[in-house]
């Protein structure tokens, strides 16, 4: 069973100081289950980290650099 995370849970992870905050992030993360307390399943959580990523830009320009010399 996969691990659910409540608005606490965030806080605690992302070191938030408020309630509010971590509820808009649960919000942003668009997997929110509908219930009271607000939970949000940990594919969700991982997900949401994944597409906030951000790339050094060497890697970046590097990988431009591959795709211009292949293409």
């Amino acid at each position: 069973m996969e691990r659910l995370y409540s608005v606490a849970d965030i806080m605690e992870r992302y070191h938030l100081k408020s309630r509010q905050t971590a509820a808009k992030r649960m919000k942003q993360m668009d997997t929110q289950l509908n219930t009271r307390p607000y939970l949000v399943p940990e594919s969700a959580v991982l997900a949401w980290e994944r597409g906030r990523t951000v790339h050094p830009p060497e890697v970046i320009r590097a990988a431009m650099r591959r795709k211009r010399a292949a293409g």
